[in-house]
C-alpha cells in the first residue's frame, strides 16, 4: 500500500544547523514538512522564515511558549487542513533518532495493519549499563500494558506515525501539557480501539536521568484518563503518590505489583547532585531530575 506522508516537526531549542541537517536527511517523496516553531529564539525564527519563503517547509510560528502538546496539536491541525496526507509522521527535531528511519515506520504501518507505529529506541541499542533507561521504559510499558493491553517497549519516544483518521482524533482530544503528549496519544488510541505497533530505530545513548518536569507531565497524562479507563483505586493512589513525590522533589520507592509488574522501582532525586549525567538536559551539578533502578 502506498501512503502520502506528511512530516510534522516541533522546533524548540534547536539550532539552524540541526534543522537543516534534519531536513536534508528526511526521505524524499513526502509532503513538504510542517515545522512548528514554539520558542523565542529570533535567530531560528529568521532561519525558518527563509526556509518557508523558499518553500522548503510549511512554517507555523507560535510567538510564545505553549508546551509541546499544544504546539504539536496546532501543527497537526495545520497539516490536516492544508494537506491530504494519509499518514502523519511526528519527527523529533533533536536528531536523537535518525530521520532516515521513519521509512521503517511508514512500512510497518503499511504491513502490520496498525493505525499508529511508535519508534522503539531500545530494540537496536545495547542497553548494558543503561539501568535508568531500562527501568524507566519497563515501568512505563508495564503501566500502559495494564491500562490498555498494548505491549510496547518504548512508550515515550517522540518519533511515531499514524493514519489521518487517528490524527484527526488527536487534533480534537489532546489536552495534556508538555511531554505528556506521547503517553496521551497511546491512551487516546486505545480508547478509540485503534491498533498500535512499534518499529525499532537507531538512537543515541539516552540520558542517565529524566527531567522531573517530564515525569510530572507523563504521570499527569495518565491521571487525566483515570475515569475513561476506570482505574482501580490502587492504580489511582499510586499515580497520585508518584506525582506528589516528584512535585516535592523527593526520592521514593514504588511497588510494581500495583501495575502487574514485579519488584520495586526506586526513584532517586538527583537535584544538586555531583553525579555526572551523560547526554543530560542539564550540565554541571544543578540537575533537576530522577534516576531509576529496580530493587528486590
Amino acid at each position: 500500500m502506498s501512503f502520502t506522508v506528511a512530516p510534522l516537526i516541533p522546533a524548540y531549542k534547536l539550532s539552524s544547523t540541526e534543522v537543516q541537517n534534519l531536513l536534508d536527511r528526511l526521505p524524499h517523496g513526502y509532503e513538504t514538512p510542517t515545522v512548528i516553531h514554539n520558542d523565542e529564539d529570533q535567530n531560528l525564527s529568521l532561519f525558518l522564515e527563509s526556509l518557508a519563503k523558499n518553500k522548503r517547509i510549511n512554517l507555523l510560528s507560535i510567538p510564545f511558549q505553549l508546551g509541546k502538546s499544544e504546539a504539536l496539536r496546532r501543527g497537526l491541525c495545520n497539516v490536516l487542513e492544508t494537506t491530504a496526507a494519509d499518514v502523519i509522521i511526528q519527527v523529533d527535531g533533536d536528531l536523537k533518532q535518525p530521520p532516515e528511519d521513519i521509512v521503517g515506520i511508514v512500512q510497518r504501518l503499511s504491513e502490520s495493519g496498525a493505525q499508529m507505529v511508535v519508534a522503539n529506541r531500545y530494540g537496536l541499542q545495547d542497553m548494558a549499563g543503561q539501568v535508568h533507561r531500562v527501568t524507566l521504559s519497563g515501568l512505563v510499558s508495564t503501566i500502559i500494558k495494564r491500562i490498555t493491553g498494548y505491549k510496547l517497549a518504548d512508550i515515550t519516544c517522540g518519533t511515531r506515525g499514524y493514519v489521518r483518521d487517528l490524527g484527526s482524533i488527536f487534533s480534537r482530544k489532546i489536552c495534556s501539557f508538555g511531554y505528556g503528549l506521547e503517553i496521551e496519544e497511546i491512551l487516546i488510541s486505545s480508547l478509540y480501539g485503534f491498533l498500535v505497533d512499534e518499529c525499532p530505530t537507531r538512537a543515541n545513548r539516552q540520558a542517565d536521568a529524566t527531567n522531573a518536569g517530564k515525569l510530572e507531565d507523563n504521570i499527569f497524562a495518565l491521571i487525566i484518563y483515570a475515569n475513561d479507563f476506570d482505574y482501580s483505586l490502587d492504580i489511582r493512589e499510586s499515580l497520585h503518590f508518584m506525582l506528589a513525590k516528584i512535585k516535592q522533589r523527593r526520592s521514593f520507592d514504588l511497588k510494581m505489583q500495583v501495575f502487574g509488574g514485579t519488584g520495586i522501582a526506586r526513584f532517586e532525586y538527583m537535584g544538586d547532585s555531583s553525579i555526572p549525567v551523560i547526554n543530560s538536559y542539564a550540565s554541571g551539578t544543578d540537575i533537576d531530575g530522577y534516576s531509576l533502578s529496580y530493587i528486590s
